[in-house]
């Protein structure tokens, strides 16, 4: 919508929460989360990963009406597999 002038800016956020506990415990059962609560990403004593909640906004604008740039946008995309009933998140 920027790009095509329907709009000048567009505020633009998600969130992850964590609200069904049991995918927790099952991940835990399964050796899937990490016994020490800490990721270690591409660390050789990794063993595990860590379930976490977050929230993010972005406030979208065209290069010449940025304040300050602090990342450029190349291309975007959205999927769903289909299997939602919501659809597109």
């Amino acid at each position: 919508a920027i790009k095509q002038g329907h709009c000048e800016a567009a505020l633009v956020g998600g969130v992850n929460l964590l609200l069904k506990p049991n995918t927790s415990v099952q991940f835990m059962k399964l050796g899937m989360l990490s016994p020490e609560g800490t990721c270690k990403s591409f660390d050789s004593s990794g063993n595990g990963y860590c379930r976490s909640e977050a929230t993010v906004a972005v406030l979208l604008t065209k290069r010449s009406a940025a304040k300050r740039v602090y990342a450029t946008m190349i291309n975007a995309g959205s999927n769903t597999d289909g299997y939602k009933e919501q659809g597109v998140t």
